[in-house]
């Protein structure tokens, strides 16, 4: 077997160099001259250089794998491995980027300037996505038919970045979208209208809410309207509803908002509350009232006796 693979490269590089024309500039370098040169295979038909290797001030030693047009040292795309630039893969003289590895270990996926360990950039740009509508970005899944994560930029006219999961094999987008266009984050739904809009139930252990209406405590001042029990008792006779709390087809037609909505319980709670001491001290008064009957029946009851006796 060793053998029939040393037959197979020799028979190899036989063909590739009996059919390949090899140059070097006339600057040539040797051992530790630092003037510039270079050394080129082409393919001896086209004149169009397949490698290239050599020394350049700046950049130091280089090997270059190309592949262009006839005639011409430019190239369609390339492998370029150097001191000064480490390794790409490129298209127009390696103008364009495809794949870059600096020689600090930084590595640049559509970009030859990589600020990070990883750093990818997608020269287009696009938003979410619902169904099966192509985005531009970063995918990531496994090798399976599972879900994989779609991460992108939109570079124009309104900046945001998004995150958004799909299924692979049917390309369907699931219902989860994490700072698409505004902001907003969307579960359970692609389209949210809110920082935060969740299509399904949630689970938590504490919500706190911001308040962006007054707290309640005006009912226990002196100048609150608080409406008598008959004119709520009219009121609900007219309308099926308390006042200052939206109806049953409004809420089923708008939802309610959170804050807003424990606001206006809490005023009933708390004019509930004003009810419950206005009738505590009707309650009190009444008890007082019999304990006064109660005495003067007992007094009627002994003048009873002696006017008999």
């Amino acid at each position: 077997m060793n053998g029939l693979k040393l037959l197979t490269c020799t028979a190899l590089l036989s063909f590739i160099f009996s059919n390949a024309q090899v140059s070097s500039s006339s600057s040539g370098r040797v051992n530790n001259i630092t003037t510039d040169f270079s050394f080129a295979i082409d393919d001896g038909q086209y004149n169009r250089p397949l490698l290239r290797t050599g020394w350049l001030s700046g950049i130091g030693d280089y090997l270059y794998l190309k592949h262009g047009g006839a005639n011409t040292d430019t190239y369609t795309y390339g492998l370029r491995i150097s001191d000064g630039y480490g390794l790409d893969f490129g298209s127009n003289n390696f103008a364009t980027s495809f794949l870059k590895v600096k020689i600090n270990g930084n590595v640049g996926i559509g970009t030859n300037a990589p600020m990070t360990k990883l750093h990818v950039l997608d020269q287009g740009s696009g938003g979410t996505a619902s169904g099966t509508t192509p985005t531009n970005g970063i995918v990531m899944g496994g090798s399976g038919t599972g879900g994989v994560l779609n991460m992108g930029i939109n570079a124009s006219g309104l900046f945001y970045s998004w995150i958004q999961s799909r299924h692979k094999a049917s390309a369907n987008f699931y219902n989860l979208a994490l700072n698409p266009h505004g902001g907003k984050v969307g579960i359970g739904t692609t389209n949210p209208d809110s920082k935060l809009t969740v299509k399904g139930k949630i689970h938590a252990e504490e919500v706190k809410v911001d308040l962006s209406v007054p707290g309640p405590d005006y009912v226990f001042k002196e100048d609150y309207n608080l409406r008598s029990l008959e004119e709520v008792q009219n009121y609900i006779k007219e309308f099926g509803h308390l006042p200052n709390i939206p109806s049953a087809k409004e809420m089923e037609a708008n939802g309610i908002q959170l804050g807003e909505m424990n606001m206006k319980l809490l005023e009933k709670i708390e004019e509930l509350t004003l009810y419950t001491l206005e009738q505590e001290k009707k309650i009190e008064q009444l008890e007082r009232e019999v304990e006064k009957n109660k005495n003067q029946d007992l007094r009627i009851s002994k003048l009873e006796k002696l006017l008999i006796n």
